[in-house]
């Protein structure tokens, strides 16, 4: 199905392929380094519950959390290219919208990669790099991991609202298969329900688990699914040549 009309043709970039490619192969090491990050630094060095083991933990496994920031960092920069090349994707479709889910994507990478200052603090103060003794600095390190966590989460709520756009963007065009569409406005309305409860509900502790998982769903379906018609359609695309843009 040829989405753009002729008028749009001016908007297309002129090798489709190579934002679709390099998107859609930065989302898949993305998910690569933030699933590592997660499961084989953070869950296995950090207990919510046991803020002494947890300094342990990070000093005594100062080089594994190290990486984990690393990776962190690593998945900003990657989040502002993905940013990039999702607008050259689809700026065909609707400059204005395209922009803004752009603008919206790099804006949650530069507040999660502020966040993640909190990670590198708690560490110092964790093993007295560079700070005095104090008495309170393990509550200091415990105040910037929650420091990183909520940051975090602030910063979800520009990233729900670059998913809703995009996927109100695809919707509304056609631009891609309109269910990855639906499923990123599920999944953008899933990221700023939890952001804001997190917010908003002194008791979200509660709630966590349930909200979490309400997230993890339309998340995981929405994304990888953008990942796999990004990387198909580059293929096609590069195939083709620009002079055609149809969804899969």
């Amino acid at each position: 199905m040829t989405v753009a009309s002729p008028d749009q043709d001016s908007t297309r970039p002129s090798s489709p392929s190579a934002p679709a490619l390099t998107a859609g192969l930065a989302l898949m090491l993305m998910a690569a380094l933030a699933l590592s990050a997660e499961f084989l630094v953070r869950s296995r060095l950090i207990d919510p519950h046991d803020f002494a083991a947890t300094l342990g933990r990070l000093r005594t496994s100062e080089p594994l959390f190290r990486a984990g920031i690393a990776s962190n960092l690593i998945v900003a920069l990657l989040d502002v290219v993905v940013g990039v090349a999702l607008y050259q994707v689809f700026q065909h479709a609707g400059r204005g919208l395209a922009l803004l889910a752009a603008t919206n994507r790099v804006v949650y990478a530069a507040v999660f990669a502020t966040a993640t200052l909190g990670q590198l603090l708690a560490l110092r103060l964790a093993t007295g790099d560079g700070f005095p003794p104090s008495g309170h600095s393990d509550q200091l390190a415990a105040a910037f991991l929650d420091m990183y966590a909520f940051g975090w989460q602030i910063g979800l709520t520009f990233f729900a609202f670059h998913l809703a756009v995009l996927g109100g963007l695809i919707v509304r065009s056609g631009a891609a298969p309109r269910w990855i569409g639906a499923l990123l406005i599920l999944a953008g309305a899933a990221y700023l329900i939890d952001a804001f409860a997190t917010v908003l509900l002194p008791n979200y502790a509660d709630y966590a688990a349930v909200l979490k998982a309400c997230v993890a769903l339309p998340a995981t379906a929405s994304e990888l699914s953008l990942c796999a018609w990004l990387i198909t359609y580059g293929k096609r695309a590069r195939r083709a040549g620009p002079s055609t843009l149809q969804a899969a």
